[in-house]
């Protein structure tokens, strides 16, 4: 449901955030606000950024379903409303007032609560509040916990143990999250597994966690380094399994058969080099939602196009030998470099590249690629580097989005101009009416003065 760039309620919230944004905000938004705030970004990537990631959502009650369902009541449980009208509720992480229980309000909560009550059970995020009328905007309990999954094979054990799976955790400061993740890889069925823990000195306990553990812990290292991707890269050479699998410290395997699985995937399908699988995403209110990427014939323009149901690394499995072809994860990039590693192997994969349908991963969502603005520079440098996105056909594509994006940023332009001559007619003719009533009010004086001399 999109609106004119002219409406009163657009208008409205505009100005309010422009008295209200400071430089750095992010803000999430419809596509209608990007001309007036260079950081806004649209509701598609409400599907693979958290909510907390945005200093301001503003939500179009029209548009409700546009928005990941798990990141709406993210931000509803994360946020405060701070301005609303009969169009949009804005929802700020800033100090600023609360907007009280309105007729705005209330509308609002009833269509999220229509939108919750029609959504698949698996996507129903915590009940909701007793209060039929107003949906409360409470903090998130950090005890709350995602949904246990019932733990079953989905595939029959492979025919053999002699495949070797190197499971790698680089951390950091994560004393409070690995020993799930080391549980997690602890109680997995599958017994060839060599579990590598590569530790960047952490000074919060992380290396007392992974004491407690250390019959799990094939290889602890623990040392200095230059962020998560030279970790990963240092695990790799480590590594002496014939396929390596990387457990951040924030997630874990989704549950124990996983890796038997993921195995008896592989020995099905030799000619694999690397296969994924589907993800949970966690939120920091305790829901989960489970994502299934595209098929991999589609992959490569779905991960051009940053599309939210791309390939995600934690969902992966990779053949050790295909890092010695294709090359270790860049150690140029400190949040993004998973993803130069596909978009520069994908085109060598083809065939390689193969799909398990079955949840792989529970990860926190957010993390170290949490921060959008960093995380999309380095993402549009790799694509500016990518000789992939240059090809004509991509280019074309670009220019055709580009060239409609300028249409629609123009007839906003004009729009805001036509409406910047509303604006000053209306202030000369306060301007007039000022100077009549300043006519009047010199006029009423001098008759008082008149009065008071008879």
């Amino acid at each position: 449901m999109s609106f004119p760039v002219h409406d009163q309620y657009w208008m409205d919230v505009a100005d309010f955030l422009s008295a209200h944004i400071t430089a750095n905000d992010d803000i999430l938004a419809p596509k209608e606000f990007e001309y007036r705030f260079v950081h806004c970004f649209t509701y598609p990537l409400s599907y693979s950024v958290p909510a907390l990631g945005f200093q301001w959502v503003v939500v179009h009650k029209g548009n409700l379903a546009k928005l990941a369902l798990s990141f709406l009541m993210d931000a509803v449980q994360q946020l405060r409303p701070v301005y609303t009208n009969p169009v949009f509720v804005v929802l700020s992480s800033h100090e600023l007032p609360v907007v009280e229980t309105n007729n705005d309000l209330l509308d609002f909560n009833q269509r999220l609560r229509s939108l919750l009550e029609n959504s698949p059970p698996a996507q129903t995020p915590a009940p909701l509040p007793n209060d039929p009328d107003v949906l409360e905007f409470p903090l998130p309990s950090s005890q709350s916990k995602p949904p246990t999954p019932d733990p079953a094979p989905q595939y029959a054990p492979p025919a053999h143990t002699n495949v070797k799976v190197s499971v790698i955790t680089v951390c950091y400061n994560a004393a409070e999250t690995i020993e799930r993740t080391i549980q997690a890889v602890a109680t997995q069925i599958y017994p060839n597994i060599e579990y590598i823990v590569v530790d960047g000195a952490s000074d919060d306990g992380t290396l007392a966690v992974c004491d407690r553990h250390s019959q799990v812990i094939t290889q602890l290292v623990s040392e200095p380094d230059d962020g998560i991707y030279q970790a990963m890269n240092k695990g790799i050479h480590l590594a002496t399994g014939d396929w390596l699998y990387f457990a951040n410290a924030d997630d874990y395997l989704f549950d124990p058969y996983v890796i038997q699985d993921l195995v008896a995937f592989v020995l099905d399908h030799p000619e694999t080099d690397v296969v994924y699988g589907d993800h949970e995403a966690r939120f920091p209110d305790g829901t989960a939602s489970v994502h299934a990427p595209v098929p991999p014939e589609k992959m490569l323009e779905t991960v051009i196009c940053l599309e939210p149901d791309r390939i995600h690394q934690p969902a992966c499995l990779f053949k050790t030998a295909v890092f010695q072809q294709l090359g270790n994860f860049s150690e140029d990039y400190h949040i993004a470099s998973d993803y130069k590693w596909f978009i520069d192997a994908l085109p060598s994969l083809e065939k390689r590249l193969a799909y398990i349908p079955r949840t792989v991963v529970s990860y926190a969502h957010g993390g170290a690629s949490g921060n959008i603005r960093a995380l999309f520079d380095e993402v549009f440098a790799i694509q500016r580097q990518n000789s992939l996105c240059q090809e004509p056909d991509w280019l074309k594509r670009q220019l055709a989005l580009l060239q409609q994006e300028y249409i629609d940023k123009y007839e906003r332009l004009e729009a805001t101009h036509y409406r910047a001559i509303r604006v000053d007619q209306k202030l000369q003719q306060s301007e007039q009416l000022v100077n009549i009533r300043t006519c009047h009010l010199k006029q009423l004086k001098q008759r008082l003065h008149s009065d008071k001399l008879v």
